[in-house]
């Protein structure tokens, strides 16, 4: 059988396999954040670059020697901009054989399985908590019930938030957020 993709958000990716929903952990979670400073970065030396080319090159008496090499340090930074986003839509496309579970929801048995499929606690009795972050102004996400709390989804606002993994994980808790 296959997998079918149901979201995919702040490092977490989660499948649908016959009635078991994987919850599994995204490859390369640092592309996200890394990706938009470096398209900042890129888009303002190379704007500072051409400025200079042009303001260079309307002044007679001044060579556009910083607009040149503004202009290449932002051609430099776009190639290793494109080569991330190459990166990225590789581990987007990875297949869920190669990614690593968190947990697994049995809908069937009705019960939260580890990544070794052993049986953690009924559904019931599982919970959403979010949990406040230092290091981010979205919260992580974590399946928490009485004796144990995994924490499945690291919120990050350039990785899409945590909203499509709660929205997906709602449909099929007892006890939704």
């Amino acid at each position: 059988m296959d997998y079918k993709k149901l979201a995919q958000a702040s490092g977490c990716v989660i499948f649908e396999r016959s009635n078991k929903i994987y919850v599994m952990e995204q490859s390369k979670k640092w592309i996200a954040t890394f990706r938009y400073v470096l398209v900042l970065v890129t888009f303002i030396i190379s704007a500072n670059g051409i400025y200079s080319l042009i303001s260079g090159w309307m002044n007679v008496r001044s060579l556009p020697t910083f607009g040149v090499i503004f202009t290449a340090v932002g051609l430099f930074f776009g190639l290793i901009l494109f080569l991330v986003h190459r990166l990225k839509v590789k581990a987007d496309n990875l297949s869920p054989d190669e990614l690593n579970v968190f947990c697994i929801l049995d809908t069937d048995a009705g019960n939260l399985l580890g990544p070794q499929n052993t049986i953690l606690t009924p559904l019931a009795a599982v919970k959403f908590i979010k949990i406040f972050s230092f290091t981010s102004s979205s919260p992580d996400l974590a399946l928490s019930w009485p004796g144990g709390k995994i924490v499945i989804a690291r919120g990050n606002f350039f990785a899409g938030g945590i909203k499509p993994v709660v929205d997906v994980m709602n449909r099929y808790l007892v006890n939704p957020m």
